[in-house]
């Protein structure tokens, strides 16, 4: 099962490059990559690009490359990309989406950590403004 899979997700890969000549021969397409604008996206050599990423280029009117992808590009599965003008994204990027989500819990990880020493304080400030009205 998993050979009939990477088998398919191999010849989807070739399918697509084949719909697009500016897209390398020598970059790795998983499966469920969606291109929308797929003639105005330039992919160069040896770029690996995960699964589930969105390619959304808005203004497909003409031929013009709207997102260049530079060589040794590494774009990894849950990514977004939504092209207005243009987008260069020069050569050896790394984008993953993982790496957000990492923030975003060391974020709130420390908000819980500091939450009862903010919330000391505030009740210190509190009452020290309630004394000060008082008197």
């Amino acid at each position: 099962m998993v050979k009939i899979k990477l088998l398919l997700s191999y010849l989807l890969g070739k399918y697509r490059k084949q719909m697009s000549k500016q897209i390398s021969k020598r970059s790795f397409i998983a499966n469920k990559v969606q291109f929308l604008g797929i003639h105005n996206i330039e992919i160069l050599d040896n770029c690996t690009i995960g699964e589930n990423t969105t390619f959304t280029v808005n203004d497909r009117s003409d031929k013009e490359i709207r997102l260049k992808i530079g060589s040794n590009t590494y774009i990894g599965r849950n990514n977004f990309f939504s092209v207005g003008k243009y987008v260069n994204m020069g050569p050896y990027l790394y984008s993953e989406i993982i790496v957000l989500s990492f923030l975003v819990i060391m974020f709130l990880t420390l908000l819980l950590y500091l939450m009862p020493h903010l919330e000391t304080q505030l009740k210190k400030e509190l009452n020290l403004g309630l004394i000060a009205g008082l008197v």
